[in-house]
């Protein structure tokens, strides 16, 4: 289980996409959840951060998987959000919503740059555990900064 033995950045190190895409997603998916979507959404982080361009796997290094792993987690912390959120985005015109949600995820990804690091630094294993603490201290921090931002 993903959950138990955790995942070595290491073993990432070098690998074509698709091994490290499964790899995530395996270790990202809880014992429930949908390991079909994780893995999407850590696609769609694949190539916000890569390009869609030819890949080398050599380009693969420490920094480009927390990259990723960053990436991924803004995203599925802005989904978080926007669920808690519910339907008072559709309260919004048809140009603030946007604006509110694009000014939403910057922040998220801002909060997300400024703490990964430091949760995954010299660590050589990246447990589950750690990802879904790391994304509810992330969701706390967001809000917070948000109300901030809106008084």
């Amino acid at each position: 289980m993903a959950d138990d033995r955790g995942l070595s950045k290491a073993s990432l190190t070098g690998q074509p996409l698709d091994v490290v895409c499964q790899r995530l997603s395996e270790a990202l998916a809880p014992a429930n959840g949908d390991a079909d979507r994780i893995r999407e959404s850590i696609d769609q982080a694949m190539i916000e951060v890569l390009g869609e361009e030819a890949f080398d796997p050599r380009r693969l290094d420490d920094e480009t998987i927390q990259r990723i792993l960053g990436e991924y987690l803004s995203q599925a912390v802005f989904q978080e959000v926007v669920e808690e959120v519910g339907g008072s985005w559709a309260n919004g015109t048809a140009t603030s919503t946007p604006e509110a949600e694009g000014a939403l995820l910057e922040t998220i990804r801002a909060v997300v740059e400024v703490n990964l690091g430091p949760k995954l630094e010299g660590k050589s294993n990246i447990a589950q555990k750690d990802i879904r603490e790391f994304m509810r201290e992330t969701i706390n921090e967001v809000w917070a900064t948000w109300e901030e931002y809106g008084e």
